[in-house]
């Protein structure tokens, strides 16, 4: 993780999150950059030895990532995640790694939060959708 953190360091690669699971057992760290780095990022970490560097794009519909910028109050990243848990009962995933980033003011000055969801298939789910036609 640290070795990961220096190379990005060394380009240098604004974070603007970072987050993962099993981090320092063979898991996947999980990082944001300003929107129109991420290809840059992906080949640079591939030249640096990590050739596994990939890029989730949220706008794929099969990528499993969701996005939420939630407003910056009590039980709003609840309605969130309620949302995509549910999204996810259709599809047969589970949530697999999340991700919340810090605080800012968007474009109207509200304070808002966001959160980054990745959601994978889970085998011993079958879709809701295909539950209710059996």
């Amino acid at each position: 993780m640290a070795k990961l953190l220096k190379v990005l360091a060394d380009k240098p690669v604004n974070l603007v999150a970072v987050g993962g699971s099993d981090l320092e057992f063979g898991g996947e760290m999980a990082i944001v950059v300003p929107d129109g780095d991420e290809t840059g990022v992906r080949d640079y970490l591939r030249d640096k030895g990590y050739p596994d560097a990939r890029i989730v794009d949220k706008d794929d519909p099969e990528s499993g990532l969701t996005v939420c910028e939630v407003l910056d109050e009590p039980g709003k990243l609840h309605e969130c995640l309620t949302g995509i848990s549910s999204a996810n009962l259709d599809r047969g995933r589970v949530i697999r790694d999340m991700l919340v980033g810090p605080s800012f003011l968007d474009k109207d000055g509200v304070r808002k939060v966001p959160v980054q969801i990745y959601s994978e298939l889970a085998p011993w789910r079958i879709p809701r959708a295909q539950e209710s036609a059996s």
